[in-house]
């Protein structure tokens, strides 16, 4: 099997220049159709990308994470965790959108409320 999967089919369905490629679909959607049949992978949305950036988890060293970082962080968090990686996916998901948990929200963050702030990059001084 190839390394990287199931990200390496993920990135092959939604590549236009290939000719398996989901039409409009891109890798968010496309894992969020795995999701729904059964596979254990995240969907990479804004939420998930933007909370695992440099300013917030720092998983990443770009201020969004990668479709694949993010792909591949949450996978290692779950099996760290010995959960699913579809679990953390719907708990940090939960965490950052609006109209649900709402701590994490890209306009408004709620900080004080944050049970997680001591491993967040956001209001930690910029030592560079």
């Amino acid at each position: 099997m190839k390394a990287g999967y199931p990200y390496y089919v993920i990135k092959e369905l939604a590549d236009r220049k290939n000719k398996y490629k989901l039409k409009n679909m891109g890798i968010a959607l496309i894992c969020e159709y795995f999701k729904n049949i059964g596979i254990d992978v995240a969907k990479p949305d804004t939420h998930i990308t933007r909370m695992l950036g440099k300013n917030i988890l720092g998983f990443s060293n770009k201020e969004e994470a990668t479709l694949k970082e993010a792909v591949e962080y949450i996978k290692k968090i779950a099996e760290k965790n010995n959960i699913s990686q579809i679990e953390v996916d719907v708990l940090l998901w939960l965490y950052c959108a609006d109209g649900y948990g709402e701590i994490c929200t890209k306009n408004d963050p709620k900080c004080n409320k944050c049970v997680i702030k001591n491993y967040c990059n956001k209001n930690k001084p910029n030592i560079a």
